[in-house]
């Protein structure tokens, strides 16, 4: 009997959520008197709490978060020693930084370094811990210094001398 109830419950719920975000209906579902007084209260915490939700979505961002695309020993080897040396800056805006890998065969891999879509550093490394150190403190060292230098960066990207006038 318990689980029928709940299963009504939140068939009710998941037919009126859609609904509930227009400020109308959450009015009309309220003032509805067929429905018992604890469903109507229960919908009408339920239609606070999305309105509240649905005020504070835009300003959760979630930035500097690191992804880990590669897929050979050597590849999370590289990622290890990157992430362990990683130090986020203190910066304005949000980014993601994408750890990339292609094997090619014989040569060891190619990893790459990109933010956002910006790719900053692709270098070869072989199976050698001294080898995908420096690469990954060469990438840490790039990655740093494009990040604290990005304003000023599209700035000169956005400048007058580069938008053109559309006339050849």
């Amino acid at each position: 009997m318990g689980r029928i109830f709940i299963l009504v419950l939140s068939m009710i719920f998941l037919g009126l959520s859609s609904a509930l975000s227009q400020p109308d209906t959450l009015v009309k579902v309220r003032q509805a008197k067929k429905l018992p007084k604890s469903v109507r209260q229960m919908i009408t915490r339920l239609g606070d709490e999305e309105q509240t939700a649905s005020n504070g979505i835009d300003e959760i961002e979630v930035g500097g978060l690191i992804i880990d695309e590669t897929i050979s020993k050597m590849g999370h080897d590289f990622y290890d020693m990157f992430y362990s040396q990683w130090i986020a800056p203190d910066v304005d805006f949000n980014y993601t930084i994408y750890i990339k890998e292609k094997p090619v065969p014989g040569m060891g891999s190619i990893v790459s370094v990109s933010v956002n879509d910006d790719e900053l550093v692709s270098q070869r490394i072989q199976p050698r811990a001294e080898l995908i150190e420096a690469v990954a403190e060469y990438a840490h060292r790039r990655l740093q210094s494009y990040l604290l230098n990005y304003e000023d960066i599209q700035k000169q990207l956005s400048g007058q001398d580069l938008s053109g006038s559309g006339i050849y």
